[in-house]
């Protein structure tokens, strides 16, 4: 029941896959307006482990300024 369920979900409201850069799709995600009331939702898969050292920490500092800029009104997630 609860696979149906959310079968049923992704089909009537199926999520975006974007195949990027990740670094240039973050800066992109972050340029965007987020709504009042919303929550920014940033969740990577097991793609973390095979980015370069170096890439890592860019993003890492993409998220923590996200972070900084985040409010009580219009928060940050890092899943």
């Amino acid at each position: 029941a609860r696979l149906d369920a959310a079968v049923a979900t992704v089909a009537d409201d199926p999520p975006e896959v974007a195949h990027a850069d990740a670094q240039r799709w973050l800066d992109l995600r972050f340029l965007e307006p987020q709504p009042p009331g919303s929550v920014h939702v940033i969740w990577h898969s097991l793609f973390w482990s095979y980015l370069d050292v170096r890439v890592r920490a860019t993003l890492e500092k993409l998220m923590a300024a996200a972070a900084a800029r985040a409010t009580a009104a219009q928060p940050l997630a890092w899943l």
